[in-house]
């Protein structure tokens, strides 16, 4: 992301970003705090956690995840037709979603910008101590809101996930 900012010749931005494009707007925030103006992560409290693992292990096309969640992997499907196209897609975000990101209270503490996190109350990713974390080692973070919603399956879209905004 820095070296596409820097051939673009921005400097400082707005990150936002939903999901997993929450763990990369805050992933340019521990890098680069500086360039990174104010942040905002949706459904994301940058990190990797069990319940994430499980809702990757319960849709596993290669475990049945098929034929527990058809309409899911149809609109999927419908979304990414190249051969393999999906598929390779679920695996990629299955395969982050196990690894990435994992970052260090001294990480967390290096985002000095002022930062929203958006997490539904009743969203089973961003846990509550994982927001209690956040909202204790962040100095400017303005609002952690908590409202009543879930995380949805179908809530997706083509869009981007990732959003820059710079002056």
């Amino acid at each position: 992301m820095l070296a596409f900012l820097d051939e673009l010749g921005i400097g400082q931005v707005h990150a936002a970003g939903h999901s997993m494009g929450g763990d990369v707007a805050m992933s340019l925030g521990v890098l680069a705090p500086k360039r990174c103006h104010t942040l905002v992560s949706i459904g994301s409290a940058g990190v990797a956690n069990e319940p994430a693992r499980a809702f990757f292990a319960e849709l596993d096309p290669d475990r049945g995840g098929l034929a527990r969640q058809p309409r899911f992997f149809a609109r999927l499907q419908a979304e990414h037709p190249s051969s393999g196209g999906w598929q390779a897609l679920f695996r990629a975000a299955k395969d982050n979603c196990h690894a990435w990101p994992s970052f260090s209270d001294a990480d967390l503490r290096r985002l000095v910008m002022p930062f929203l996190l958006l997490a539904g109350s009743r969203d089973g990713f961003v846990l509550p101590e994982k927001v209690a974390r956040l909202r204790a080692l962040c100095p400017l973070s303005f609002g952690m809101f908590s409202i009543s919603i879930s995380y949805a399956l179908f809530a997706y879209t083509k869009n981007s996930i990732f959003s820059l905004a710079y002056r």
